[in-house]
């Protein structure tokens, strides 16, 4: 075994110094027996057969069972005979998401392959060395710059062949994939207790809702706030003010508030509701900016989300929007987001309109802060009243102007209702910084990944082999020396069948 300073030349690429010692740059081709891609004939749909996977199949260094089509036994025999899926094979995305991977596990059912996905054979690299060789930097930039195709991306096998790789002596090899995995193993528990804080998050918030519209979340406010006029007065100033209709108290079963609410419907708290316009928009200027129903989402509403509206001067008066309107979603496809609400804030100053999958309703009194209606519809027990209301047609999930009227408010005293935006804003803000930093904190974890491969392929995760035969005071086998041996055994294996399939001939024309 030899001791080189720098990396040998055996069929590499380049001699670079740059290279760890005991390193070789060379081809794909040259450390795989064989390159091939995935069956050229999509597969039909049937009920029962054998998987036949595609590059969606193929994430995180995994296999994935599951969405894929199914083939015959007779297909799959066929299909075999191309391939030849074994454990220990790479398997390579080359269509669409290009540069994904994954070794076939000791134990995995049988399956064939779509033509996104190729197999390669390794014979002198580690196959979990070369999958994760696959998925580093230097090699994602080869896919990046040598896909072809418009509609969809994919790299030939013959480019592919090409692909320049690292090729680390073998027992530096087990080193380096020992070191990854410990390394991307903690990344990946990094990420999933990230992924956690959404959902914590929401759940943050539906308590907050809860909350702020059954008089918790200003239970102590009260106390230090005794002399505040109750709703109840605020009721009776409506009626009289506005000249509405008188409404009987109304509570519902299970659900207390304090003694300073009321409960009302919420037609009676309101000045108007009007749907919007039914006319067509272009999507295209010219024409007045009209929103979409996808603009209004619960707690917020959308201004770039629009279309346009020619000749609509007469309709500009009835359906323009003005700031602290409400807007309700009248459709949906989604039950989860019929009947929600949002608020109006900083229009801007050309006219903006709103179509018929809208609801907007406006009030004609101070007695109830349009932020705290919205903040109330967006509770947990106020969204079960209103999706009970829904009734569906053609695909849509629909409510009516009459079911948001007959809504039943639980309504503080005005100075309450400040205090209950004050807080809700106040304790939303919080959990939206650190969604962006959970956000942020994600993609950084996630780089993590692409920052360990390029060091492992740098030579600067585990020492070299080289480093360590030194320090022993033994021979090791460079990369080089590896190839030509592997070569060798491979050359004399060929030999050997030859010579037995001579045999066997001879034996038949005796």
């Amino acid at each position: 075994m030899a001791k080189p300073e720098h990396p040998e030349r055996n069929g590499a690429l380049e001699d670079r110094n740059d290279l760890p010692e005991g390193w070789i740059r060379i081809a794909l081709q040259d450390v795989v027996s064989r390159i091939a891609d995935g069956s050229h004939n999509p597969p039909k749909k049937q009920a029962t057969g054998i998987p036949m996977l595609s590059a969606r199949n193929i994430e995180n260094g995994r296999i994935k069972f599951e969405d894929y089509r199914l083939i015959s036994p007779r297909e799959f025999e066929s299909e075999s005979k191309r391939t030849h899926i074994e454990p220990g094979d790479v398997l390579l995305t080359i269509v669409g998401s290009i540069g994904r991977s994954a070794v076939v596990p000791q134990r995995c059912e049988p399956f064939a392959l779509q033509r996104s996905v190729a197999v390669l054979k390794p014979v002198a690299i580690d196959p979990g060395l070369l999958m994760y060789e696959l998925r580093a930097p230097f090699c994602q930039s080869f896919f990046e710059q040598e896909g072809a195709g418009t509609a969809q991306k994919g790299i030939y096998l013959g480019k592919l062949a090409t692909l320049p790789v690292l090729l680390p002596p073998q027992a530096e090899q087990k080193r380096i994939i020992a070191k990854i995995e410990g390394l991307t193993a903690r990344v990946e528990a990094s990420l999933a207790r990230l992924a956690k804080v959404p959902a914590i998050l929401k759940r943050f918030r539906q308590s907050v809702l809860a909350a702020a519209c059954s008089g918790r979340l200003t239970a102590a406010w009260r106390e230090s706030h005794p002399d505040v006029e109750p709703a109840s007065n605020l009721l009776s100033r409506i009626r009289v003010e506005c000249e509405r209709e008188d409404t009987s108290e109304l509570k519902l079963d299970k659900q207390e508030i304090p003694d300073t609410w009321a409960w009302s419907r919420f037609g009676f708290l309101m000045g108007e509701l009007r749907n919007g316009i039914s006319t067509k928009p272009n999507i295209d200027p010219p024409g007045t900016k009209i929103l979409r129903i996808s603009s209004v989402r619960p707690g917020a509403v959308s201004f770039s989300d629009v279309r346009y509206l020619p000749k609509a001067r007469d309709l500009i008066s009835a359906h323009r929007l003005r700031n602290d309107d409400l807007l309700f979603t009248r459709y949906n496809g989604s039950l989860d987001l019929l009947g929600v609400c949002g608020m109006v804030r900083v229009l801007p100053e050309e006219p903006l309109l709103y179509p018929d999958k809208l609801m907007r309703v406006r009030f004609d009194h101070a007695y109830v802060l349009p932020a705290f209606i919205e903040i109330f519809f967006q509770s947990p027990e106020a969204r079960d009243r209103v999706t009970e209301k829904s009734k569906s047609s053609a695909g849509q999930q629909g409510v009516s102007g009459a079911d948001i009227k007959a809504q039943h408010v639980a309504l503080p005293p005005i100075e309450e209702q400040r205090e209950i935006v004050r807080r809700v804003e106040a304790l939303f803000k919080l959990a939206d910084a650190i969604e962006k930093r959970v956000a942020m904190a994600t993609v950084r974890t996630e780089k993590l990944t692409q920052s360990i491969l390029a060091k492992a392929f740098r030579g600067e995760l585990v020492p070299t082999e080289a480093e360590l035969a030194r320090r022993e005071g033994r021979d090791y086998e460079s990369a080089s020396a590896l190839l030509t041996r592997i070569r060798s055994e491979i050359a004399s294996k060929a030999v050997r069948k030859e010579e037995r399939n001579d045999r066997a001939s001879a034996a038949l024309l005796s």
